[in-house]
């Protein structure tokens, strides 16, 4: 089926089919096949029948054994959960493998053209890349399906201390957006211990013909946010370490 993994398979997308065995005995290879193909969403049953002679009449009885009466609902349900688990495993292998391509497409770009906010990226599965700023305060790139961003996070290890640096940072806005050329997010996240303020391209995230334009983009505005911040996250981060001492 020139695939190199058996949980890539599909059979028949598309159709529901039956299939109906009918012997007077089954061989192991038989009935092994058919579990399989009911592990594969595929609906198969295997009749036993057994002829019986009565005088002059001849009968007949027809016995259900794979998958049995008792045991077909859960089974067909144990199918269709392995199936869904098997999709959802292949989608998370391909997003994987996506996000792997994008972050060595990146790291290629910025080596050609640095970009001062991030001078070094992993390569990862995940979906981010973070660079430290000062004093538990980060620059993240995050790359999802249908958006990339970069993002200014306040995570030090108590919450009131990120709120504090939040809301000072926030105090200057307007002329933070106005350095910056566009509005930002501003998400203080109150039932969270870290805050974060959020800048976001709406694009194909794992479309490699949209890349080209996330670097640029990501690389242009991670560098305006980081000038625009920079004089209030220093402030803010001086007031906080005042009041630890």
């Amino acid at each position: 089926m020139e695939v190199e993994e058996l949980e890539e398979t599909v059979l028949n997308p598309g159709n529901d089919q039956r299939m109906i065995f009918i012997a007077a005995n089954f061989r192991r290879e038989v009935t092994a096949t058919v579990l399989w193909l009911l592990s594969r969403g595929i609906r198969a049953q295997c009749f036993k029948v057994t002829p019986y002679s009565f005088g002059d009449e001849l009968m007949v009885d027809i016995q259900q054994i794979i998958p049995t009466p008792e045991a077909a609902d859960f089974m067909i349900g144990m199918a269709a959960k392995d199936i869904q688990e098997n999709s959802e495993k292949t989608a998370q292998r391909r997003s994987h493998q996506v996000r792997r391509e994008f972050w060595t497409s990146l790291k290629e770009a910025f080596a050609q053209t640095p970009c001062p906010v991030f001078p070094t990226i992993t390569v990862t599965k995940d979906n981010w890349n973070i660079s430290p700023v000062v004093a538990g305060t980060h620059y993240d790139i995050v790359l999802t399906q249908k958006a990339a961003f970069v993002k200014l996070s306040i995570e030090r290890p108590a919450a009131a201390e990120n709120k504090a640096i939040f809301d000072h940072i926030h105090s200057h806005r307007e002329e933070i957006e106005a350095d910056f050329g566009a509005p930002l997010d501003w998400r203080r996240l109150p039932q969270n211990k870290v805050s974060r303020i959020e800048a976001s391209l709406p694009c194909d995230g794992f479309n490699p013909d949209s890349w080209p334009e996330v670097h640029d983009w990501i690389r242009e505005t991670s560098t305006k946010m980081a000038a625009a911040m920079e004089k209030p996250l220093n402030e803010a981060i001086g007031i906080a370490r005042s009041h630890d001492e």
